[in-house]
């Protein structure tokens, strides 16, 4: 599947009209470079445990055990990225974390 699972935050406004953050948008997974079984498993897995083939995953607990199922029980994560993803969540949980799916040249497009 040519997409990346996007791990992203809304960005932070606070009530002073101070931005903290103007929304962050990170690829952690390349899906089309996962092998063809760990890709069958992944994608079962992002479609009927967390429904990203539906929408967006926005609750920031299950985001988190996301990542850590698919870092440890599919590899599909690096073990170089865990602190990296780990530290994002933290800093960003007042933005309000996600996960999505986003084909690749949509991806592209953005940026």
């Amino acid at each position: 599947m040519k997409a990346y699972l996007i791990l992203g935050c809304n960005g932070f406004l606070d009530q002073n009209g101070m931005t903290h953050c103007h929304s962050v948008a990170n690829p952690i997974v390349d899906l089309e470079k996962l092998e063809e079984s760990q890709s069958k498993r992944v994608l079962k897995f992002l479609d009927n445990g967390c429904s990203l083939f539906d929408r967006p995953c926005l609750e920031y607990n299950m985001v988190g055990n996301a990542i850590n199922m698919l870092h440890k029980n599919f590899s599909a994560i690096d073990e170089k990225l865990i602190p990296s993803i780990q530290s994002f969540l933290k800093m960003h949980k007042i933005c309000g974390v996600y996960l999505m799916l986003v084909l690749k040249e949509d991806y592209n497009a953005r940026r």
